[in-house]
């Protein structure tokens, strides 16, 4: 059993311990300035660069009055919807994000940008004559084509291939052994049941490009647009089973090719061209607003923006331009 404690080491204990818990106290508040003074613009300089986002916002422009003061063109303020794809989440949760946004529009009655050449409902067509290129020749007699938004995004995404490479011929070549026809030798261990019979080679089928509603199931696959009950195309491939061209389950073909428009429009600004940010809707009311508001969809933002308002006729490009008026025309004016 211990005695008694001594004061002598009861005194030292106490003073030990004080000893660490200052030692500890003073490198907390060494790391402490040094976080708040010495490195604090540093480090506040990298926390506002993690969350910050650089937006242009368009100059309102100024007022127009004529020479008495009264105000012929001017501003007001109008509310559109923008999408950020980056933070839409999974595929999944920004297929029903974008369907939702896209039914209350419908429901509202909001016209919302889609310029996806493909008609809205099946059967499902295109709505140009040349949705992907159009085709000419140039002075040398050789072709050019001029592609259209999406002829590029269709060659960059792989549903077509590229026309310049199929004009120039770049089509995969049989090895030379497979072209050679079978000598007498091969035809007789063929005969005598050594060699396993070749069979007939398919001739190969020519390039052609995909209807519209191939093109939507290419899009609808690779842009991750269906619903429950899809079908599990890797299975149903390994298993030799028919895939259908939209693999939709239990999602309306009318929805999604309205989902694939939207998508279409900010694939092509991300991965093709640096065009303006896409904006779903402009000039929306209050009641759009609110019900938008109300889902709560990640990645749909409702900004402000100023457009021109013209309180006369007589602006020049709503009148138009005239040139010269020689004599002659002159009395039919």
């Amino acid at each position: 059993m211990m005695g008694p404690l001594n004061p002598k080491q009861f005194h030292s204990r106490i003073w030990g311990v004080v000893l660490v818990l200052a030692l500890l106290l003073t490198f907390l508040c060494s790391n402490l300035y040094s976080i708040q003074y010495t490195n604090g613009p540093e480090y506040a300089a990298q926390a506002v660069a993690r969350v910050a986002e650089v937006e242009d916002v368009p100059a309102s422009r100024g007022l127009i009055l004529d020479r008495n003061g009264k105000v012929l063109v001017s501003n007001e303020i109008s509310y559109q919807v923008t999408l950020d794809m980056s933070r839409m989440g999974e595929p999944e949760e920004r297929c029903a994000n974008l369907l939702s946004l896209i039914q209350v529009a419908r429901e509202e009655g909001v016209a919302w940008a889609d310029t996806l050449p493909i008609s809205a409902s099946a059967p499902f067509t295109y709505t140009e004559e040349h949705p992907f290129y159009t085709a000419s020749t140039n002075e040398a007699g050789e072709p050019e084509y001029q592609m259209t938004r999406l002829g590029r995004l269709a060659v960059y995404m792989g549903w077509i291939e590229d026309p310049e490479e199929l004009a120039e011929g770049e089509v995969p070549e049989q090895d030379a052994a497979e072209q050679e026809e079978p000598g007498l030798w091969d035809r007789l261990l063929t005969l005598v049941g050594l060699r396993k019979q070749e069979e007939p080679r398919e001739e190969p089928q020519p390039y052609r490009l995909p209807t519209a509603e191939e093109l939507l199931g290419e899009m609808c696959r690779d842009l991750d647009i269906k619903g429950q009950g899809a079908v599990d195309e890797k299975a149903a491939r390994a298993a030799g089973e028919t895939v259908p061209t939209l693999n939709l389950g239990d999602m309306d073909p009318g929805d999604a090719r309205a989902v694939a428009g939207v998508l279409y429009e900010l694939y092509y600004r991300s991965r093709i061209a640096d065009w303006p940010p896409y904006y779903f809707a402009e000039d929306v009311d209050v009641d759009f607003i609110t019900r938008v508001k109300e889902l709560n969809l990640r990645g749909v933002e409702i900004e402000t923006a100023s457009v021109r308002k013209y309180e006369t006729e007589y602006a020049a490009h709503l009148l138009g331009y005239t040139g010269a008026i020689t004599k002659d025309t002159w009395p039919s004016r």
